[in-house]
């Protein structure tokens, strides 16, 4: 009886044994699995940031993170409204904390000068205000511009006044989604190209959009009101 009992110990020890080696193989396993899986999203994350940067190499853009729009960055007026018209447009960030001209935004984001255009608002003679939208690398022609507002004058509003009459800061004014939708004239440059580049309604973004859907949205007629080269 004794034999039999110190053989039936020796079995219980040794099932015990295979329980521990079995447990201690499948907890091995899961960590196995669990290493594989971490090291194909690094790898997945490390080849999505190098396609990016790939892309944005082509593209010739200097360190800006271009987002369609699709985006889950917050949105601004501008985009909300081209969303709600069914445009579409490609979002542009760039690093900047505060106002920089055109051509410094255009440098960041790798725009061509051409079909860069800065938006200035101005007020007319009779307090109506307007939206003028010109390139980048010129000047709104005033006595044009009243003419072609059908103005006696117009005179571009101080900069203290941007934010009260448009809702959007100096160096963030997009001609989409201000407050009020004010008359707007875009330079007939812009007709030319496919796509032009226009602030995106705050600091730091841009937005690329066909020209033709920006009158759309914004109501605006194409007219010449820049100042001509002597």
């Amino acid at each position: 009886m004794l034999n039999l009992y110190f053989g039936n110990l020796q079995l219980n020890r040794c099932i015990w044994i295979c329980y521990g080696l079995i447990i201690s193989t499948l907890f091995r396993f899961v960590q196995c699995i669990f290493l594989i899986f971490f090291f194909l999203s690094k790898v997945a994350k490390i080849d999505g940031k190098i396609s990016v940067d790939i892309a944005l190499k082509k593209k010739n853009v200097y360190n800006p993170v271009e987002v369609m729009n699709m985006s889950k960055e917050v949105k601004t007026n501008a985009m909300r409204m081209l969303d709600k018209h069914h445009i579409r447009y490609d979002m542009i960030q760039y690093e900047c904390d505060e106002f920089i001209d055109g051509l410094h935004t255009a440098e960041k984001t790798g725009a061509p000068v051409e079909q860069s255009f800065k938006t200035l608002v101005a007020q007319g003679k009779s307090k109506q205000y307007y939206v003028f939208v010109v390139p980048i690398a010129e000047e709104v022609q005033l006595k044009q511009a009243a003419k072609v507002a059908g103005e006696k004058s117009v005179e571009l509003i101080p900069v203290k006044e941007i934010t009260k009459i448009t809702g959007y800061v100096r160096g963030g004014c997009s001609p989409l989604g201000m407050k009020k939708q004010f008359p707007t004239v875009i330079h007939e440059s812009a007709e030319a190209y496919p796509e032009i580049y226009v602030s995106g309604g705050r600091i730091g973004t841009s937005i690329k959009v066909e020209p033709q859907a920006l009158a759309k949205v914004a109501r605006a007629k194409f007219d010449d009101i820049i100042r001509k080269a002597e």
